[in-house]
């Protein structure tokens, strides 16, 4: 069975602050993050939805975005 834990601090992802391994490989993702194209760099670390909007404001969101399609 695969040492998960050492897979992740290979890869930089949470490592301990005193792995050097761990912090060289973070380094390593900041320094292609930078290279990376802004449009095609992530939104965001979480992901997924956003819940700004009350119940009632997505409803009527979702109503008129149907109402326009219908037309």
């Amino acid at each position: 069975m695969p040492d998960e834990r050492a897979e992740s601090i290979s890869q930089g992802i949470a490592p301990p602050p005193e792995s050097v391994k761990g912090r060289a490989a973070e380094q390593r993702n900041r320094e292609k993050l930078i290279r990376t194209p802004p449009e095609a760099q992530p939104d965001s670390a979480m992901g997924g939805t956003s819940d700004v909007d009350s119940p009632a404001d997505e409803a009527e969101l979702n109503r008129a975005l149907h109402e326009s399609r219908d037309r």
